[in-house]
Protein backbone atom coordinates (compact mmCIF):
# COMPACT_ATOMS: atom_id res chain seq x y z
CA UNK A 1 0.00 0.00 0.00
CA UNK A 2 1.16 3.41 -0.97
CA UNK A 3 1.16 6.57 1.56
CA UNK A 4 1.70 9.71 0.55
CA UNK A 5 3.11 12.25 2.72
CA UNK A 6 4.03 15.92 1.67
CA UNK A 7 7.05 17.02 2.56
CA UNK A 8 47.05 0.27 -12.70
CA UNK A 9 47.53 -1.59 -13.36
CA UNK A 10 46.82 -4.94 -14.62
CA UNK A 11 45.34 -7.20 -11.65
CA UNK A 12 47.06 -9.99 -10.48
CA UNK A 13 44.60 -12.97 -9.82
CA UNK A 14 44.21 -16.47 -9.38
CA UNK A 15 43.59 -17.99 -12.56
CA UNK A 16 41.29 -20.92 -11.82
CA UNK A 17 37.87 -21.70 -12.48
CA UNK A 18 35.07 -19.48 -11.77
CA UNK A 19 33.93 -20.99 -9.31
CA UNK A 20 36.60 -20.66 -6.77
CA UNK A 21 36.19 -17.92 -3.89
CA UNK A 22 38.56 -15.78 -2.58
CA UNK A 23 40.69 -15.61 -5.49
CA UNK A 24 43.50 -12.61 -4.96
CA UNK A 25 43.11 -9.51 -6.53
CA UNK A 26 46.01 -6.49 -6.15
CA UNK A 27 44.86 -2.56 -6.33
CA UNK A 28 47.23 -0.22 -7.27
CA UNK A 29 48.07 2.80 -5.40
CA UNK A 30 46.08 6.26 -6.10
CA UNK A 31 46.68 9.85 -4.78
CA UNK A 32 45.81 10.07 -1.05
CA UNK A 33 43.56 11.81 0.32
CA UNK A 34 43.99 15.38 1.81
CA UNK A 35 42.50 14.35 5.12
CA UNK A 36 41.77 11.01 6.56
CA UNK A 37 38.36 9.74 7.00
CA UNK A 38 35.87 7.08 7.16
CA UNK A 39 32.09 6.38 7.42
CA UNK A 40 31.80 9.62 5.47
CA UNK A 41 28.73 9.99 2.58
CA UNK A 42 29.65 8.98 -0.72
CA UNK A 43 29.02 9.25 -4.80
CA UNK A 44 30.03 10.16 -8.23
CA UNK A 45 29.13 11.26 -11.75
CA UNK A 46 31.27 8.73 -12.93
CA UNK A 47 34.44 11.07 -13.36
CA UNK A 48 34.12 12.51 -10.09
CA UNK A 49 33.67 11.17 -6.61
CA UNK A 50 32.30 13.09 -3.82
CA UNK A 51 33.11 12.61 -0.28
CA UNK A 52 31.08 14.54 2.29
CA UNK A 53 31.40 14.30 6.31
CA UNK A 54 32.19 11.03 8.43
CA UNK A 55 34.38 11.24 10.90
CA UNK A 56 38.38 12.08 10.93
CA UNK A 57 40.98 12.40 14.16
CA UNK A 58 40.54 11.67 17.85
CA UNK A 59 36.83 10.87 16.88
CA UNK A 60 35.44 14.45 15.56
CA UNK A 61 32.84 14.63 13.00
CA UNK A 62 33.86 16.17 9.38
CA UNK A 63 32.05 19.24 7.86
CA UNK A 64 34.29 18.47 5.06
CA UNK A 65 32.94 18.06 1.27
CA UNK A 66 35.66 16.36 -1.14
CA UNK A 67 35.79 15.96 -4.93
CA UNK A 68 38.55 13.10 -6.36
CA UNK A 69 38.36 14.06 -10.41
CA UNK A 70 39.50 11.09 -12.23
CA UNK A 71 40.87 13.12 -15.10
CA UNK A 72 42.90 14.97 -13.64
CA UNK A 73 44.12 12.57 -10.72
CA UNK A 74 44.02 15.21 -8.19
CA UNK A 75 41.58 16.32 -5.33
CA UNK A 76 39.63 19.42 -4.82
CA UNK A 77 38.92 20.87 -1.31
CA UNK A 78 35.03 21.65 -2.04
CA UNK A 79 34.17 22.83 1.85
CA UNK A 80 34.63 26.23 1.85
CA UNK A 81 31.99 26.90 -1.13
CA UNK A 82 29.04 25.26 0.80
CA UNK A 83 27.47 24.97 4.41
CA UNK A 84 27.48 21.58 5.96
CA UNK A 85 26.65 19.89 9.05
CA UNK A 86 29.55 17.70 10.28
CA UNK A 87 27.79 14.39 9.71
CA UNK A 88 29.01 10.92 10.34
CA UNK A 89 27.51 7.60 9.05
CA UNK A 90 25.89 9.71 6.35
CA UNK A 91 24.24 8.65 2.49
CA UNK A 92 24.71 10.49 -0.61
CA UNK A 93 23.30 9.64 -3.65
CA UNK A 94 24.43 10.89 -7.48
CA UNK A 95 21.19 12.48 -9.04
CA UNK A 96 21.48 12.40 -12.71
CA UNK A 97 19.01 13.89 -14.60
CA UNK A 98 20.17 17.28 -11.83
CA UNK A 99 23.93 16.77 -12.12
CA UNK A 100 23.71 16.90 -8.17
CA UNK A 101 23.89 14.82 -5.06
CA UNK A 102 21.69 14.47 -2.38
CA UNK A 103 23.22 14.05 1.32
CA UNK A 104 20.71 12.13 4.12
CA UNK A 105 21.24 10.48 7.03
CA UNK A 106 23.55 9.96 9.93
CA UNK A 107 24.44 11.37 13.05
CA UNK A 108 25.37 14.55 14.44
CA UNK A 109 26.61 15.44 18.01
CA UNK A 110 27.33 18.11 20.11
CA UNK A 111 28.97 18.52 23.62
CA UNK A 112 26.38 16.61 25.23
CA UNK A 113 24.01 14.91 22.71
CA UNK A 114 24.15 12.75 19.83
CA UNK A 115 21.58 13.15 17.33
CA UNK A 116 19.70 12.09 13.83
CA UNK A 117 20.77 14.46 10.64
CA UNK A 118 17.21 14.87 9.98
CA UNK A 119 17.29 17.29 6.49
CA UNK A 120 17.97 16.12 3.09
CA UNK A 121 20.46 18.32 1.70
CA UNK A 122 21.00 19.02 -2.20
CA UNK A 123 24.06 19.80 -3.41
CA UNK A 124 24.16 21.34 -6.97
CA UNK A 125 27.52 20.56 -8.43
CA UNK A 126 27.76 23.50 -10.74
CA UNK A 127 27.15 26.44 -8.25
CA UNK A 128 28.49 23.89 -4.91
CA UNK A 129 25.89 25.65 -3.00
CA UNK A 130 23.46 23.69 -0.43
CA UNK A 131 20.07 23.94 0.37
CA UNK A 132 17.76 21.76 2.23
CA UNK A 133 14.79 20.43 0.46
CA UNK A 134 12.81 19.18 3.36
CA UNK A 135 12.73 16.58 6.33
CA UNK A 136 14.25 13.06 5.79
CA UNK A 137 10.44 11.31 7.21
CA UNK A 138 13.19 8.41 8.14
CA UNK A 139 16.60 9.81 9.43
CA UNK A 140 18.55 7.11 10.73
CA UNK A 141 22.25 6.02 10.41
CA UNK A 142 24.12 3.98 8.01
CA UNK A 143 20.86 4.03 5.83
CA UNK A 144 20.69 3.25 2.08
CA UNK A 145 19.44 5.60 -0.87
CA UNK A 146 19.26 4.91 -4.54
CA UNK A 147 17.79 7.06 -7.12
CA UNK A 148 16.01 5.97 -10.29
CA UNK A 149 13.75 8.62 -12.59
CA UNK A 150 13.46 11.36 -10.81
CA UNK A 151 12.95 9.82 -7.80
CA UNK A 152 15.32 8.92 -4.60
CA UNK A 153 14.49 5.43 -2.90
CA UNK A 154 15.32 5.38 0.95
CA UNK A 155 15.40 2.92 3.42
CA UNK A 156 16.87 1.19 6.72
CA UNK A 157 19.37 2.24 8.55
CA UNK A 158 19.18 2.45 12.97
CA UNK A 159 19.11 5.10 15.53
CA UNK A 160 19.38 4.83 19.14
CA UNK A 161 15.45 5.19 20.74
CA UNK A 162 16.57 6.24 24.02
CA UNK A 163 20.50 6.62 24.33
CA UNK A 164 20.81 2.68 24.74
CA UNK A 165 18.38 0.43 22.85
CA UNK A 166 18.69 0.23 19.13
CA UNK A 167 16.12 0.27 16.41
CA UNK A 168 16.64 -0.91 13.08
CA UNK A 169 14.34 0.73 10.23
CA UNK A 170 12.24 -1.19 8.34
CA UNK A 171 10.87 1.44 6.39
CA UNK A 172 11.31 2.36 2.50
CA UNK A 173 10.39 5.93 0.71
CA UNK A 174 10.46 7.22 -2.39
CA UNK A 175 11.28 11.07 -2.63
CA UNK A 176 9.82 12.84 -5.71
CA UNK A 177 12.30 15.63 -7.11
CA UNK A 178 9.65 17.32 -8.55
CA UNK A 179 6.60 17.21 -6.35
CA UNK A 180 8.36 16.77 -3.46
CA UNK A 181 6.29 14.36 -2.43
CA UNK A 182 7.73 11.28 -0.36
CA UNK A 183 5.89 8.02 -0.54
CA UNK A 184 5.67 5.07 1.50
CA UNK A 185 6.57 2.01 -0.32
CA UNK A 186 6.90 -2.04 0.77
CA UNK A 187 9.01 -2.76 4.20
CA UNK A 188 11.91 -3.85 3.51
CA UNK A 189 11.80 -7.96 4.67
CA UNK A 190 14.39 -7.47 7.59
CA UNK A 191 15.01 -4.05 9.26
CA UNK A 192 18.44 -3.16 9.02
CA UNK A 193 21.58 -1.22 8.51
CA UNK A 194 22.44 -1.51 4.81
CA UNK A 195 23.50 -0.37 1.39
CA UNK A 196 21.41 -0.72 -2.10
CA UNK A 197 21.42 0.09 -5.87
CA UNK A 198 18.96 0.12 -8.46
CA UNK A 199 19.79 -1.60 -11.45
CA UNK A 200 17.03 -1.82 -14.55
CA UNK A 201 14.18 -0.79 -12.18
CA UNK A 202 15.09 -3.54 -9.16
CA UNK A 203 16.32 -2.26 -6.03
CA UNK A 204 19.02 -4.71 -4.64
CA UNK A 205 20.13 -4.75 -0.94
CA UNK A 206 22.81 -7.01 0.44
CA UNK A 207 24.02 -7.88 3.71
CA UNK A 208 23.90 -5.51 6.63
CA UNK A 209 23.54 -5.32 9.90
CA UNK A 210 20.77 -5.82 12.49
CA UNK A 211 22.49 -6.89 16.31
CA UNK A 212 24.21 -9.36 13.93
CA UNK A 213 25.55 -9.36 10.06
CA UNK A 214 23.76 -10.78 7.35
CA UNK A 215 24.23 -12.54 4.22
CA UNK A 216 20.84 -12.05 2.44
CA UNK A 217 20.29 -10.69 -0.69
CA UNK A 218 17.01 -9.16 -1.47
CA UNK A 219 15.85 -7.64 -4.36
CA UNK A 220 12.72 -4.83 -4.48
CA UNK A 221 10.93 -4.60 -8.04
CA UNK A 222 10.07 -0.67 -8.33
CA UNK A 223 6.77 -1.39 -10.54
CA UNK A 224 5.33 -4.06 -8.40
CA UNK A 225 6.10 -2.89 -5.04
CA UNK A 226 7.43 -6.46 -3.95
CA UNK A 227 9.88 -7.61 -2.16
CA UNK A 228 11.80 -11.15 -2.97
CA UNK A 229 14.53 -12.88 -1.16
CA UNK A 230 16.96 -13.83 -4.08
CA UNK A 231 20.20 -14.90 -2.91
CA UNK A 232 22.59 -15.73 0.09
CA UNK A 233 26.03 -15.18 0.15
CA UNK A 234 28.70 -17.51 1.50
CA UNK A 235 28.96 -15.26 4.66
CA UNK A 236 27.47 -12.57 6.26
CA UNK A 237 28.72 -8.72 5.36
CA UNK A 238 28.70 -5.13 6.84
CA UNK A 239 30.55 -2.47 7.15
CA UNK A 240 31.34 -2.36 3.22
CA UNK A 241 31.54 0.43 0.59
CA UNK A 242 28.90 -0.12 -2.87
CA UNK A 243 29.06 0.53 -6.11
CA UNK A 244 26.71 -0.71 -8.97
CA UNK A 245 29.08 -1.29 -12.85
CA UNK A 246 27.28 -2.57 -15.30
CA UNK A 247 24.74 -5.25 -14.33
CA UNK A 248 27.10 -5.97 -11.34
CA UNK A 249 27.11 -5.17 -7.32
CA UNK A 250 30.64 -4.84 -5.85
CA UNK A 251 30.87 -5.05 -2.09
CA UNK A 252 34.48 -3.78 -0.69
CA UNK A 253 35.99 -4.41 2.82
CA UNK A 254 33.99 -5.76 5.91
CA UNK A 255 33.31 -5.95 9.59
CA UNK A 256 35.25 -8.35 10.20
CA UNK A 257 36.86 -9.73 7.42
CA UNK A 258 38.80 -6.20 6.00
CA UNK A 259 40.37 -7.35 3.05
CA UNK A 260 37.43 -8.67 1.47
CA UNK A 261 35.77 -7.66 -1.53
CA UNK A 262 31.87 -9.82 -2.92
CA UNK A 263 30.64 -9.26 -6.45
CA UNK A 264 27.12 -10.14 -7.15
CA UNK A 265 26.02 -11.03 -10.56
CA UNK A 266 22.49 -9.81 -10.55
CA UNK A 267 21.93 -11.35 -13.65
CA UNK A 268 22.89 -14.74 -12.59
CA UNK A 269 21.64 -13.63 -8.50
CA UNK A 270 25.57 -15.59 -7.75
CA UNK A 271 28.20 -14.10 -6.27
CA UNK A 272 31.69 -14.11 -6.05
CA UNK A 273 34.45 -13.23 -2.83
CA UNK A 274 38.06 -12.26 -3.61
CA UNK A 275 40.52 -11.15 -0.92
CA UNK A 276 42.18 -7.33 -1.50
CA UNK A 277 45.64 -6.23 -1.32
CA UNK A 278 44.63 -3.88 1.62
CA UNK A 279 42.13 -3.80 4.85
CA UNK A 280 39.73 -1.59 6.17
CA UNK A 281 36.01 -0.84 6.93
CA UNK A 282 33.07 2.10 6.48
CA UNK A 283 35.43 3.27 3.45
CA UNK A 284 34.09 5.32 0.84
CA UNK A 285 34.06 4.31 -3.09
CA UNK A 286 33.19 5.00 -6.77
CA UNK A 287 33.23 3.80 -10.35
CA UNK A 288 35.15 6.11 -12.30
CA UNK A 289 35.98 5.91 -16.03
CA UNK A 290 36.18 2.35 -15.64
CA UNK A 291 37.90 2.21 -12.70
CA UNK A 292 37.28 1.27 -8.99
CA UNK A 293 38.28 3.39 -6.38
CA UNK A 294 38.22 3.11 -2.56
CA UNK A 295 38.25 5.85 -0.47
CA UNK A 296 39.67 6.24 3.22
CA UNK A 297 38.15 3.64 5.95
CA UNK A 298 39.99 2.20 8.51
CA UNK A 299 41.76 -0.65 10.14
CA UNK A 300 40.86 -1.67 13.67
CA UNK A 301 43.99 -3.82 13.23
CA UNK A 302 46.08 -0.65 13.24
CA UNK A 303 44.31 1.91 15.55
CA UNK A 304 40.25 1.52 15.78
CA UNK A 305 40.28 5.77 16.39
CA UNK A 306 42.42 6.67 13.60
CA UNK A 307 40.73 6.88 9.94
CA UNK A 308 42.77 6.45 6.77
CA UNK A 309 43.90 8.65 3.98
CA UNK A 310 44.32 5.22 2.18
CA UNK A 311 43.34 5.33 -2.14
CA UNK A 312 43.23 2.83 -4.37
CA UNK A 313 42.21 1.99 -7.41
CA UNK A 314 41.41 -1.20 -10.03
CA UNK A 315 41.01 -1.42 -13.36
CA UNK A 316 37.71 -3.31 -13.81
CA UNK A 317 37.95 -4.20 -17.44
CA UNK A 318 40.90 -5.95 -16.44
CA UNK A 319 39.28 -7.47 -13.37
CA UNK A 320 35.91 -8.76 -15.36
CA UNK A 321 38.38 -9.85 -18.52
CA UNK A 322 39.91 -12.67 -15.66
CA UNK A 323 37.36 -13.32 -13.72
CA UNK A 324 34.30 -13.48 -15.82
Amino acid sequence: MIRPVILFVIVLLSFTSSAQKNAYVVFKKAKKMPKPVFGAAYCSDGTKAIIAGGRGYAGVNSSDILMYDAALGDWLDLSPSSDMDPVFFGTAVYLDDYKSALFLGGTKQDKKYIYLEDNLTYYDLSTLQTRSLGQNPIAAKLQGAAYWKGKVYIFGGSKNSDGKTILYNPELYAYSLQTGVMDQLAALPVAKEVRGEIIDGMLYIVGGYYQKASNRVHRYDLAEDKWDKVAELDKPISAYAMVKYQHYLILVGDYKELDRMVVFDTKTLTAKTFKMNFKGRHAAAAVLNNELHVFGGFNPEKDDRVASDQHWKLDLDQFFKFNY
